[in-house]
């Protein structure tokens, strides 16, 4: 689950926010390649990575920035495009949080968003800014309607209560 700030039962509006964290696996790496064919030496050979500018493997970058399609499921937001900037690199064993900051809402409803990644360090690995559309009315009350899910896969119930729950929790 993530923490989010702002509640999906009243819309979300400019300013609202969500922030997730995840440390990336060898596992995570060796999947994502295989479901995306991949195989670039600079993810999988360790003999070709240390002699990159990096010194060893990393992890791919849509890999991270796929943490925000976390962030749109449990806000539900339907996107319609996304644009990265890769900043730095992010190797296996790093954690990475991820803070998404809807920026505007257009006349037809689609929003603007920003996200900034950072590793465990504090250093900006990645940038990005998505639009897209959040559910509808109709749709908030369906939402509504389905039991929380702990395992974060399948349970898009709105977000309750005041901003700032436990990390790791929605609020």
């Amino acid at each position: 689950m993530i923490q989010t700030h702002g509640s999906l039962a009243a819309g979300l509006k400019a300013g609202d926010r969500a922030v997730y964290t995840r440390t990336f696996t060898e596992v995570d790496v060796a999947l994502f390649g295989g479901v995306t064919a991949d195989g670039n030496p600079y993810h999988f050979d360790a003999g070709f990575a240390r002699a990159t500018r990096f010194g060893r493997p990393i992890v791919h970058g849509l890999l991270v920035g796929s943490m925000v399609t976390h962030v749109g499921g449990q806000w539900a937001w339907l996107a319609d495009s996304m644009s990265f900037e890769f900043v730095a690199p992010v190797f296996v064993g790093d954690t990475v949080t991820v803070e998404v900051v809807i920026e505007a809402v257009d006349e037809r409803g689609r929003h603007t968003a920003r996200a900034r990644f950072v590793n465990q360090r504090g250093e900006e690995v990645m940038r990005a800014v998505l639009t897209g559309y959040p559910p509808r009315p109709p749709e908030i009350a369906l939402l509504q309607r389905v039991p929380d899910d702990p395992g974060g896969c399948g349970g898009h119930a709105a977000p309750a209560g005041p901003a700032g729950g436990e990390p790791g929790r929605a609020a």
